[in-house]
């Protein structure tokens, strides 16, 4: 189906992609799982998928660069919640937060939007976000693959949505045991530091 209408099918998941994110990549692969397997049309697809995240990061960078003091940009960043903390902390942790982008669910916007806003230099943007983008993608088309193997298509979106639920709930937890860890570390090493003086 996706193979045999491209110049409808084509423009609309590239623009569906880029608005949506993950849950249209899915559907994307689903669909093509369900038609006779061909490696060919799988890579172009894979590759597709790829080419549109990268072209929607890019679009949401050079957004967030370009709208900064002006009039219009500052009502679009004083909708993000929270959007001054989120550039704050995105200038100490940008990487990670790019990268992240591709794997919390409906995020891709804020943090790329406000990366490009923190002024994240472009090289350092453009290599976490190939990185993501080529892991995120391979991940979904994985997991579509194994999931469409045994589930029909309700069961399975409701895994995908479930995993990444759990992915969000797995973040949260890693980064409060981080944080609470090193509160603790560096409270040993204060107390350590005024012993020996």
């Amino acid at each position: 189906m996706i193979v045999n209408y491209p110049l409808l099918t084509y423009p609309g998941l590239f623009i569906s992609i880029i608005l949506i994110g993950n849950p249209v990549s899915f559907s994307t692969f689903w669909l093509a799982f369900q038609e006779e397997f061909r490696f060919s049309e799988i890579a172009w697809l894979f590759a597709f998928v790829v080419f549109t995240d990268v072209c929607g990061d890019l679009a949401w960078y050079y957004m967030g660069k370009k709208l900064r003091g002006t009039k219009f940009g500052e009502k679009i960043h004083s909708k993000i919640p929270k959007a001054d903390i989120i550039a704050a902390h995105l200038e100490r942790h940008a990487s990670k937060w790019v990268f992240l982008s591709k794997y919390i669910p409906s995020s891709t916007f804020t943090i790329i939007f406000s990366a490009g806003w923190a002024d994240m230099p472009f090289k350092k943007f453009i290599k976490t976000s190939l990185v993501a983008i080529f892991s995120s993608v391979l991940v979904i088309a994985g997991l579509t693959y194994g999931l469409s193997s045994g589930f029909t298509a309700l069961e399975a979106k409701s895994i995908f949505n479930r995993i990444e639920q759990l992915l969000v709930v797995g973040l949260v937890a890693f980064l409060l045991i981080n944080f609470v860890f090193g509160k603790l570390i560096t409270r040993y090493l204060k107390k350590k530091d005024t012993h020996e003086v």
